[in-house]
């Protein structure tokens, strides 16, 4: 049995604590960046190097996290992308042909 697709109300709810975790995950790579150079130049180059490895760890989780969260939202709603052309049955133009009666533009020699 399929899952019931979430509501409009509970994508938004999605959203938004994901940007709140990845908000605070960047805060804390700042802070780790802040570290590391202090620590560069204190002349400490030993204490960067996991910090360095940290903030590298925050930056993998944040774009685990952005692209779960692209990807739920693309199953939850899957109408949601570019607009398609008539050929494809949708009522947007396609891509590179121009509306009825307007000439394409000609190519500079």
């Amino acid at each position: 049995m399929a899952r019931p697709l979430p509501t409009r109300g509970q994508r938004l709810t999605l959203i938004g604590v994901v940007q709140g975790l990845m908000a605070t995950l960047l805060v804390v790579q700042l802070w780790l960046l802040v570290g590391t150079v202090e620590a560069v130049y204190a002349g400490d180059v030993a204490a960067a190097w996991p910090a360095a490895l940290a903030s590298g760890a925050c930056f993998l989780v944040n774009l685990g996290i952005l692209q779960a969260m692209l990807r739920a939202i693309g199953e939850a709603a899957p109408h949601v992308g570019p607009p398609r052309g008539p050929a494809l049955g949708g009522g947007g133009r396609v891509q590179g042909v121009p509306p009825e009666g307007v000439s394409p533009p000609r190519e500079i020699p």
